[in-house]
């Protein structure tokens, strides 16, 4: 297999990694929007989207390795600089779950569903 078609399998498996992460950012969002309070399961709920969000950061630095296009490279610096900037928001709202912070993880979670399409 030649490392164009390994980076491409690489792209499509993160997506759709990201695809289930994001549904259940989206479910995060509705009960934020529909609650004050973060009660212990969604603080649970929140911590094992934030793991997974750092296992899909671990795959792009592998798939960074195997690029060697500008274009990607630019991508995949962009993705994680999102994803950071995500799991930052997410752990910002186990303890603030004001409408600034709704709205940002939402937005966030728009712009990487729209990047990995972008990639893969």
């Amino acid at each position: 297999m030649n490392r164009l078609e390994l980076l491409r399998q690489f792209a499509e498996q993160i997506r759709r990694s990201y695809e289930a992460i994001s549904s259940n950012i989206l479910s995060v969002v509705e009960a934020m929007n529909s609650s004050e309070d973060i009660d212990e399961g969604l603080k649970k709920h929140i911590e094992q989207i934030i793991a997974s969000l750092e296992l899909v950061e671990k795959k792009i630095l592998v798939e960074r390795k195997l690029a060697d296009n500008t274009e990607t490279l630019r991508l995949l610096k962009e993705e994680i600089k999102r994803i950071k900037d995500l799991r930052s928001y997410l752990k910002l709202a186990e303890k603030d779950s004001s409408h600034s912070v709704i709205v940002a993880i939402n937005s966030l979670n728009k712009s990487l569903l729209a990047l990995f399409a972008r990639s893969s």
